[in-house]
C-alpha cells in the first residue's frame, strides 16, 4: 500500500489528480499510436465546440466547469495545433469567441470511433471493479454544490478551535489582561476616554460589585481575550468590553466569550442584552448579528458618558441563539 492509500480520506484531491494523470497518460498514448493530433486535456472544450460553436470563453468555462484560465490555455494549445480559431465578437470587442477550424471538425470523424473504444474500455473497468464511479462522482458534485469543501473544512476548523478555548471567570490576577486587551482596540480605533479609564482601572468596583461579570478566554493556558457582562437594571444587561488579542483573532475566542456572557445573563434572569456597536469594529458587529442582536437604527448616536457615538443593538435572550459562525473574533 502506497502512502496515498495509507492516508485514507485526507489526500482526496491528490488521489483524483493522480488518477486523472494516469488515465490521461494512457489516453495520450492511444492518440499518438493512432496518429491523431489530439490531447485528453482538450476533450471537454473540443467536444462542446463540436456541438455548439461559436462560444465565448466565459460560456465555455461555465459549461464544462473549468476555470477561465484553464479554458484559455486549452484553446490556445488547440489553436496552435490548427484545431480551433478565435475572433472577437462584433457586438462586444471584449468577448473572445471560439470555434473549431475546418481541420478540427474533420478530425472528429477519426476521433469519434476511438472515443467509443475509450467508453467501452472504461465501462469494462467499472464492471471489473464493481464500483459505479459515475454515480459516486455525481453524488459528490451534488453534495459540493450544496456545500463546498472549503465551507466543510472551515466548519471543522472552527469546531476544533472552539473546543480548544477555555472560558474563565474573573480573578484579580487577570485584571491586567482586561485592561491590556481593551486598551489595544481603543487606541487602535478610537481614543481612550475618561469613562474608559475609570472602568478599566477598577473593573471590580465598576462591574463585578454592581452585579456584573467579566470573562476571559484561554488557549493553551494563555489568556487571549475578554468580555464583560454589565448589569444595567433588573431585566437588562450589556455585552461590553469584548476584546481579543490580534494573534488569537479568527480562532473563535470572541464567539465563545460572547456566548458565555449570554449564557450567564440567561442564568441570572435577565430578559434583554444590549451591545453598543461601532462601525469601525466590523468583526464585533458581525458576531453580534450572528448571535441574534438587532440594531435599533443605522445611525450612530451619542452614548451617555462618552464622546464616541454608537449603534445600540438588542437581543431578546429568551429567543434561541444563532449558531452561525464567522468574523475575526
Amino acid at each position: 500500500m502506497d502512502i496515498m492509500q495509507q492516508l485514507g480520506a485526507l489526500p482526496l484531491a491528490s488521489r483524483l489528480r493522480r488518477l486523472y494523470e494516469r488515465l490521461a497518460k494512457d489516453g495520450l498514448r492511444i492518440y499518438r499510436e493512432q496518429k491523431l493530433n489530439f490531447e485528453p486535456r482538450w476533450f471537454p472544450v473540443y467536444y462542446l465546440l463540436l456541438h455548439r460553436s461559436p462560444m465565448a470563453v466565459t460560456e465555455v468555462a461555465q459549461e464544462v466547469g473549468l476555470s477561465h484560465p484553464a479554458v484559455i490555455q486549452a484553446a490556445s494549445a488547440m489553436e496552435k495545433a490548427g484545431l480551433l480559431v478565435s475572433h472577437h465578437d462584433r457586438k462586444d470587442e471584449r468577448k473572445r469567441l471560439l470555434s473549431l477550424s475546418q481541420e478540427g471538425r474533420r478530425l472528429s470523424a477519426e476521433l469519434t470511433p476511438v472515443w467509443g473504444d475509450f467508453e467501452q474500455a472504461t465501462l469494462e473497468l467499472m464492471k471489473e471493479t464493481g464500483v459505479d464511479i459515475f454515480d459516486a462522482l455525481n453524488r459528490i458534485e451534488q453534495a459540493l454544490d450544496r456545500n463546498e469543501l472549503h465551507e466543510r473544512i472551515t466548519a471543522c476548523l472552527k469546531r476544533r478551535q472552539s473546543e480548544a478555548i477555555k472560558i474563565l471567570d474573573y480573578r484579580r490576577q487577570h485584571q491586567k489582561y482586561f485592561r491590556k486587551f481593551n486598551y489595544e482596540w481603543l487606541q487602535q480605533f478610537f481614543m481612550v476616554e475618561p469613562k474608559d479609564r475609570t472602568v478599566l482601572n477598577d473593573p471590580e468596583g465598576q462591574i463585578i460589585n454592581k452585579g456584573g461579570h467579566i470573562f476571559f478566554a484561554s488557549i493553551d493556558g494563555r489568556i487571549v481575550g475578554t468580555a464583560a457582562l454589565i448589569r444595567l437594571n433588573e431585566t437588562t444587561a450589556e455585552l461590553s468590553m469584548l476584546a481579543v488579542t490580534e494573534k488569537a483573532q479568527r480562532r473563535q475566542a470572541g464567539r465563545r466569550l460572547a456566548e458565555a456572557a449570554i449564557g450567564r445573563a440567561i442564568s441570572l434572569g435577565f430578559k434583554e442584552l444590549i451591545h453598543h456597536a461601532h462601525r469601525r469594529l466590523v468583526a464585533a458587529g458581525n458576531l453580534c448579528r450572528q448571535l441574534g442582536f438587532k440594531p435599533e437604527s443605522a445611525v450612530p448616536r451619542p452614548r451617555t458618558g462618552y464622546e464616541r457615538k454608537s449603534i445600540i443593538m438588542r437581543l431578546n435572550i429568551a429567543e434561541p441563539i444563532s449558531t452561525k459562525e464567522g468574523g475575526n473574533l
